[in-house]
């Protein structure tokens, strides 16, 4: 806007932003959390290494559109309390399964036991598997993994 040979860009940015939100509500509302259902169902939980990551994917099944939440804890040693590691909040679909890859750091101790629970406040059951920590990627030699002196 030009008044007497001055540009006003910053109260055509302040027009524009009103003007814009307007809309902000019905973007805001296309972009929310799938609406959770309460229903009593159970729950299933499957765990296996995620390949060339320092990560587990962890799958299973619950109450269609369910909030989900995925809780990791490692076990070092029978000497030591079990210590968390991660957690992941995700959403069962309308079939009811979920999917996560959940990093499972610091626990790169190969041999820790991670005990996965996967909860849900929409279901009275909740699941919980086991796994261990192995490398990210078996079976891959590179020649400085060759060279015991590298």
């Amino acid at each position: 806007m030009y008044f007497r040979g001055q540009v006003y860009k910053f109260f055509m940015a302040a027009v524009v932003t009103v003007a814009l939100s307007a809309f902000t509500p019905a973007i805001a509302a296309t972009q929310s959390a799938p609406e959770p259902v309460s229903v009593n169902g159970n729950m299933t939980v499957t765990v296996a290494p995620a390949v060339g990551a320092e990560a587990i994917t962890v799958t299973g099944t619950a109450p269609a559109m369910a909030p989900v939440v995925v809780v990791l804890h490692a076990s070092f040693s029978r000497d030591l309390p079990n210590v968390y590691l991660n957690r992941r909040d995700v959403y069962a679909d309308a079939d009811g399964h979920f999917t996560a890859v959940v990093p499972i750091g610091p626990d790169y101790w190969r041999g820790s036991i991670i005990t996965v629970t996967a909860s849900s406040s929409s279901a009275t059951a909740s699941a919980t598997a086991q796994t261990v920590v192995t490398l990210p990627n078996p079976g891959v030699v590179v020649p400085a993994d060759a060279d015991p002196n590298h």
